[in-house]
């Protein structure tokens, strides 16, 4: 929303100003840069302080179709605005969280063998497969499968029978 100068603070020393108009630009820039791949929006915290509604929508009608965000919380939020789009929840399934991932139709980045394992149960349990993300740990060692995981869960694949793998991914270090 446009705030005046009327409508700030007193003592305001600055202001942030937020072309919308400029963020689509920018996003229709970059996926005109790729071939095959597509451009997704990180939205987590709020956009970065920018405003997730806004800018989600902007994104949304330039033909993003995939928002990536931090918790359970910011997907339930951003499902106001984006009812057909893909929404993943980089901090992966909690335990006891599948019914609202399910409900909210949020897809999960899974980031252990446990996650993994209790998202492929709740699949099984409702008779479907669900989409998911597989998040490896290359390095940073923040969120991901460690390396150990990786090599139980390549001899292990039943774990993914009831998922839909839609990417694996990772944050290089």
């Amino acid at each position: 929303s446009v705030v005046s100068k009327e409508d700030l603070p007193p003592r305001a020393v600055s202001v942030m100003e937020i072309d919308l108009s400029a963020i689509a630009h920018n996003f229709n820039f970059l996926q005109s840069q790729l071939d095959t791949a597509k451009c997704s929006a990180v939205v987590k915290s709020n956009a970065y302080g920018l405003g997730v509604l806004e800018i989600s929508d902007v994104l949304k009608n330039n033909g993003c179709e995939d928002f990536f965000v931090a918790t359970l919380e910011e997907g339930i939020e951003l499902r106001t605005v984006l009812k057909d789009k893909n929404v993943y929840v980089f901090g992966g399934l909690l335990g006891g969280t599948e019914e609202e991932f399910s409900y909210y139709n949020l897809i999960p980045v899974l980031n252990d063998l446990g996650q993994i394992n209790r998202w492929n149960a709740w699949a099984q349990k409702n008779q479907t497969t669900l989409p998911a993300v597989i998040h490896i740990d290359t390095g940073m060692w923040r969120l991901g499968l460690p390396p150990k995981e990786v090599i139980e869960l390549s001899k292990n694949l039943e774990f993914l029978n009831f998922i839909h793998v839609q990417y694996f991914m990772s944050h290089l270090a």
